[in-house]
């Protein structure tokens, strides 16, 4: 059951014992419509209910309301219209949201002005919003984001108090773990204190103006603090120590500190490793002591890191110990390097004129960009986001300039997310990237969206590029590319392929701008691998006995009407039941797009072929299905963890049985159907003899290696071409029985 606010309002502020005894499953939704809402007591969500709060929506708090959840709270904002919880003037403070719900509570989008959050026993994901102070209340002792024992991601948020020290602490985690990155921390006290906390990520924070500890962890184990800026700190920037338990297996580094009373102070038998850190103008670069009695000494780790402009850069007591590797400080110090420092204070960056190699160390002797774009041989992209750090979860903004032949071609600003299911786990990372606006870059087709690709798994660093080479030449949609070398926040990481991203356009995929009068098109979407899909609609499922399942990629999950929604189930219930005819109706698909997939997938022997980035569209006039754009080839050509699709013999659709499961029958019966699978083989025929020949093959694979020749291992390259031309001459003497091996794993009944 759902119910309008005005309603819910009138049940929960003056018949809170019903409200506790409605039946299960109802939906609490505020939107925007009737904005602003005053809220005078406190108000409750049982834990039967959800309460959804849309974009836009302004709710006035009375003093010392609380908001306390025991359902699920999703609070909708957006960029453009945040959702606003205030108090009615500035000299008091409304509460806080108090959460108490095993089920996972979402707030994107959100100004919480004179208010906070406490989550108890919780699963809370926090993005993109702003907790501002303006009271001149006393402060009552409490944090203003207190998760205790909660699972907390808490990503691009803004805390800052504009009142004098009348606040609590900022972030106060007790026990759980939390993954803080990417916010932005103000004039507030103790800004980020962990507690018995484990196995968490502080990463990419800017603090500043905290009149008492930066970052404090206490009792804590496995907690990696890196990248953050710390500023104007009136007593430690960053604070390691005990409660009950020892804080163990922590790590502290690339954190640019400036200007506190200790830079890091380390005590009671904690231990943690401290690596290209840069910490300049305190009274005590790093101390290591006892504080509580018996309780021993801190140790610590040092690597790589610099102290500059302290007045005393170590302290170490007679209960602790140190160990010193490769640092540098601007005295002259026992086991560091001594040198002469330029501070640029406004980029933050480090300039010594003395010899030394600059990549050990943070923020240190910046890359020579001049001297990189002149002697580059491909283009050269460079992506500044410091102080954030690029992360999965969510896009932080960023500064962006190509160079082509050592003229910039493209600048301005951009968004950047790492992408990618399980290439987000690998060392080098993919990126999903946003520019500020529609441009043309290396004459491809002008766009906003592009995907820089990172080829880890792939050591040839070739196989997507000919995959889409070949794609170019076939009747099937593939992306333009361009290889890049690249640079973030001046550190190199390597070549990639920046390639356009699957969208709708007139360039790219041509289909109709979606619309909800009209819902037959157009649209876009996909089988793929359900992990990591939680942005994705979940369209409907094939196949009882497999696990497949389409999502919606156009129109955006977010934007997809639930007409559309439906209307594309029925679509591809209805394409589903042609395609299991006997014979198939081959007038339910584009037979071109089709039967040039399979080609392209069986030549490079696709690991994901046909069960995994597998994308379709549908024009709004046209009731035939499209495959394609072709997507994601780096597990192909004999570039796979399993040794079954590693020989260039037997078809990509045989796999593995374990990964037949993620592959729907219709593709069986739709190869087994004697009239699509002479098409495929009348079609291989004709390739070999033009697009597809050995001397095609060969010339494509040397003239994408000779672009990038100084990034590539000649024996990775030559294995890549060995193996596809045995690739073809497999096919050439099996391409005939493509329908018989098709049968065998979906029998005509």
């Amino acid at each position: 059951m759902s119910y309008s606010f005005k309603n819910i309002i009138f049940i929960f502020l003056f018949y809170p014992i019903i409200a506790f005894s409605q039946q299960i499953n109802d939906t609490i939704i505020i939107s925007k419509k009737n904005s602003p809402f005053n809220i005078s007591k406190d108000f409750f969500v049982p834990d039967t209910s959800i309460l959804i709060i849309e974009k836009g929506v302004e709710i006035i708090l009375s003093d010392s309301v609380n908001i306390t959840v025991l359902g699920q709270l999703n609070i909708k904002g957006t960029k453009k219209y945040p959702v606003i919880l205030k108090t009615k003037n500035d000299s008091i403070s409304w509460g806080r949201i108090i959460i108490k719900s095993k089920q996972k509570t979402k707030i994107r989008y959100a100004n919480f002005i004179n208010g906070a959050i406490s989550t108890y026993d919780a699963k809370v994901y926090i993005a993109n919003s702003n907790f501002y102070f303006y009271h001149t209340r006393k402060a009552d002792g409490w944090a203003i984001y207190y998760p205790h024992n909660t699972n907390s991601y808490y990503i691009n948020n803004k805390i800052i108090n504009y009142s004098g020290r009348y606040v609590g602490e900022g972030i106060n985690v007790v026990k759980g773990k939390i993954y803080c990155a990417n916010n932005y921390i103000e004039n507030i006290p103790d800004a980020i204190e962990l507690t018995g906390t484990n196995n968490s990520f502080i990463i990419g924070n800017f603090i500043k103006n905290s009149w008492d500890d930066a970052i404090d962890i206490n009792g804590c184990n496995n907690v990696s603090i890196e990248n953050n800026t710390i500023l104007n700190i009136d007593d430690k920037a960053i604070s390691v120590g005990r409660n009950v338990l020892l804080s163990t297996d922590i790590k502290i580094k690339e954190n640019y500190i400036r200007k506190a009373k200790y830079g890091f102070s380390i005590k009671d038998s904690s231990s943690v490793e401290v690596d290209k850190n840069v910490i300049i103008n305190t009274e005590t670069g790093l101390e290591l002591y006892q504080k509580t009695a018996n309780s021993g000494g801190g140790y610590a780790s040092l690597k790589n890191n610099i102290f500059i402009k302290n007045h005393q850069t170590i302290r170490v007591d007679t209960l602790s110990d140190i160990s010193i590797t490769n640092c540098i400080s601007d005295k002259k110090e026992v086991e560091m390097i001594k040198l002469n420092f330029t501070v640029d204070t406004i980029n933050y960056i480090l300039y010594t004129k003395d010899s030394i190699k600059s990549e050990d160390f943070y923020r240190l002797n910046r890359i020579n960009k001049d001297t990189i774009i002149s002697e580059s041989k491909i283009p050269i992209m460079f992506i500044n986001t410091f102080p954030k750090t690029i992360i999965d979860d969510e896009r932080i903004n960023a500064k962006y300039e190509i160079y082509n032949n050592g003229i910039k071609s493209n600048f301005g600003d951009l968004s950047i997310e790492i992408r990618g299911t399980s290439s987000s786990e690998f060392p080098k990372k993919s990126y999903g990237i946003s520019l500020d606006k529609k441009q043309a870059v290396f004459q491809m087709p002008s766009s906003k969206y592009w995907v820089l690709y990172g080829a880890w798994y792939d050591k040839s660093l070739l196989r997507n590029a000919v995959a889409y080479s070949i794609g170019k030449n076939l009747n099937i949609k593939s992306p333009q590319f361009k290889f890049v070398e690249l640079y973030v926040n001046d550190n190199e990481k390597g070549l990639y392929l920046l390639v356009q991203k699957i969208k709708r356009s007139n360039d790219f995929v041509n289909i109709e701008k979606a619309n909800t009068k009209n819902i037959e098109g157009g649209y876009i979407f996909k089988i793929d691998k359900g992990t990591g899909a939680n942005s994705w609609v979940n369209l409907c499922t094939s196949d009882s006995s497999k696990n497949i399942v389409y999502y919606t990629h156009y129109p955006k999950p977010k934007k997809i009407t639930t007409n559309q929604k439906e209307y594309l189930k029925n679509y591809i219930k209805n394409f589903e039941t042609e395609i299991y005819k006997t014979p198939v109706n081959l007038n339910s698909i584009d037979i071109n797009s089709f039967v040039d997939y399979i080609i392209i997938s069986e030549l490079m022997k696709n690991f994901d072929a046909y069960r995994a980035s597998v994308y379709f569209y549908k024009y709004r006039e046209d009731k035939n299905l499209y495959i394609g754009p072709i997507w994601d080839f780096n597990i192909s050509a004999g570039n796979s963890y399993i040794d079954e699709m590693n020989s260039y013999k037997n078809f990509a659709f045989e796999n593995t049985e374990e990964n037949r499961k993620y592959i729907a029958n219709w593709w069986y019966n739709l190869l087994s159907d004697k009239e699509f699978a002479g098409l495929v083989k009348s079609r291989w025929k004709s390739l070999r003899k033009s697009n597809l020949s050995n001397l095609q093959i060969e010339n494509l694979i040397l003239n994408l290696n000779k672009e990038i020749i100084n990034y590539t291992n000649k024996q990775e390259v030559e294995q890549l071409k060995t193996w596809l031309i045995n690739r073809a001459y497999w096919l050439d003497n099996n391409i005939e029985n493509i329908d018989i091996s098709a049968q065998k794993y979906y029998p005509k009944k």
